[in-house]
């Protein structure tokens, strides 16, 4: 499960994102996540050029981690999401969640 605080940012703030493992198993993430903004009822990905450094993460089961999340400057007010992917190594499962927030007028 992902949460964000706050749920209602400006630009240029940086929220917290909480990955929490609701699973049995560790999970593996990386840093590396999708933005989409919510247009026409469909979803579209706004950082596809985004640059990441590419840490391996992990999440015990039942556990939590957190990360910070700076919102873009140049984000127009509207409704956005981010994806993340995660890996079950003892299951070879992959796993994908998302949390959405909405971009505050500057």
């Amino acid at each position: 499960m992902l949460s964000l605080d706050p749920d209602s940012p400006h630009p240029g703030e940086t929220m917290t994102l909480t990955v929490e493992n609701r699973t049995r198993w560790r999970l593996e993430y990386g840093v590396p996540y999708k933005l989409e903004r919510r247009e026409s009822n469909r979803w579209r990905w706004v950082n596809r050029d985004s640059a990441f450094v590419l840490p391996l993460r992990f999440v015990g089961a039942g556990k939590r981690e957190h990360e910070d999340i700076r919102v873009p400057e140049h984000l127009d007010p509207g409704r956005y999401r981010i994806v993340k992917s995660f890996t079950a190594p003892a299951t070879d499962r992959r796993l994908e969640g998302s949390v959405e927030f909405t971009v505050a007028s500057r």
